[in-house]
């Protein structure tokens, strides 16, 4: 499932993460980084996300060379203090690393101004594309991590803890549409998070008021029946 090539990154910061000491758990959640997978998938019919990937507790043990005791432990650790959520389907287990996007390598610098055209293209750079670059600046500069497929949803780590709080087996969704329908769109939102949350609101409606017509059928139904 999850491919062998590409690299993940790891802050210095790290040396002060409170599991560091920890040999197992440590291994552990490295072993996560590296074995979740870059995009979503379905493996015999069990649907995964990015950052997500399929495994067992015994496969896990073979895996890092450690027991199954030792693993059940150390995910345990990492539950408790939220660097992974797990779900069972099955016999089989879903992790998810939450931050797994903060993980990937990105070669652009940071501070790194995004020019206007490539230093092999003589083209001029028309009036429409000259905005495209100004808006892409602006956007770039906004605070927060990349998520989503295309790297293109902007988040706060409060944000992307709220989106798990509040929809804890939809907020990959929820990135990943985003995702898409930005890159296929060519669409820039000011607001990421509150772009999720209305559409997601404006979904809740649409089921609601989906299932009050239902009902309202169903109850005329009855009526006419009693009549």
């Amino acid at each position: 499932m999850s491919e062998n090539n590409g690299y993940i990154k790891i802050h210095r910061k790290i040396l002060e993460w409170e599991w560091y000491d920890d040999n197992n758990t440590y291994r552990l959640f490295t072993h996560c980084l590296l074995r979740a997978n870059w995009k979503s998938g379905s493996w015999h019919g069990i649907k995964y996300n990015a950052g997500e990937f399929i495994t067992s507790l015994p496969t896990l043990a073979k895996e890092t060379h450690l027991s199954v005791s030792q693993v059940r432990v150390a995910l345990n650790h990492l539950k408790m203090t939220g660097e992974v959520t797990d779900r069972r389907h099955g016999n089989a287990r879903i992790i998810t690393v939450v931050k797994w996007y903060n993980y990937q390598l990105d070669d652009r610098p940071a501070d790194r101004p995004v020019t206007d055209q490539s230093q092999n293209d003589d083209r001029p750079v028309t009036a429409d594309e000259e905005v495209k670059n100004i808006r892409k600046k602006e956007y770039i500069s906004h605070e927060g991590n990349l998520f989503g497929v295309y790297h293109n949803v902007r988040l706060t780590d409060d944000e992307m803890q709220e989106l798990i709080n509040q929809y804890p087996n939809d907020y990959q969704d929820m990135i990943e549409n985003l995702s898409t329908y930005m890159r296929s769109h060519g669409k820039i939102y000011e607001d990421h998070f509150a772009t999720m949350m209305r559409w997601k609101h404006e979904d809740e409606e649409k089921a609601k008021q989906k299932t009050d017509t239902k009902t309202k059928r169903r109850n005329l139904i009855e009526e006419i029946r009693n009549a």
